[in-house]
């Protein structure tokens, strides 16, 4: 179970403040999540590598799995992101 979604370093040191949507935890086991940011056009988003989100879970073991993974630029255009 998902007790709790935080940003993480990458989002923590960005020029922009980063909002959280949801965790919304269902029936099933999954959890939708994302962030979100405001500002103008020309502020430069987050660059490089690191950590997005920490995911704090209950129980002794938790397996998890990312389904899907979006990233786009301040205008909206999809960006392609890696994770491991």
């Amino acid at each position: 179970k998902v007790n709790d979604i935080t940003g993480g370093e990458l989002l923590k040191t960005s020029k922009r403040k980063f909002t959280l949507i949801g965790p919304v935890s269902k029936q099933d086991g999954k959890t939708n999540f994302g962030f979100f940011s405001m500002g103008g056009l020309n502020q430069q988003g987050i660059m490089g590598n690191g950590i997005i989100a920490v995911i704090h879970c209950e129980g002794d073991i938790a397996s998890a799995r990312i389904k899907k993974l979006k990233v786009s630029d301040p205008k909206g255009n999809r960006k392609h992101a890696r994770y491991e």
